[in-house]
């Protein structure tokens, strides 16, 4: 968001993901014991989508910016 590249409600979509973020192994593996795949699933296409949005903004950032310029990052 410092840098205007990301939107409000795409940092609160990220926000709102983080803790899903650092436990997502360990449910994982409950919901595949549980034989509950639907949960997980659901809840990985939440995390795909948050991230293909992720994708499109680094591709416009790459656009504006350039190729050289990113790699000195």
């Amino acid at each position: 968001m410092a840098i205007g590249r990301i939107d409000y409600r795409l940092y609160r979509k990220l926000d709102g993901i983080r803790d899903e973020r650092n436990d997502v192994i360990h449910r994982l593996w409950i919901y595949r014991h549980r034989q509950n795949r639907a949960v997980i699933r659901k809840k990985l296409e939440k995390l795909a989508l948050v991230a293909d949005e992720l994708v499109g903004v680094c591709k416009k950032l790459v656009d504006e910016v350039g190729v050289d310029e990113i790699l000195e990052f």
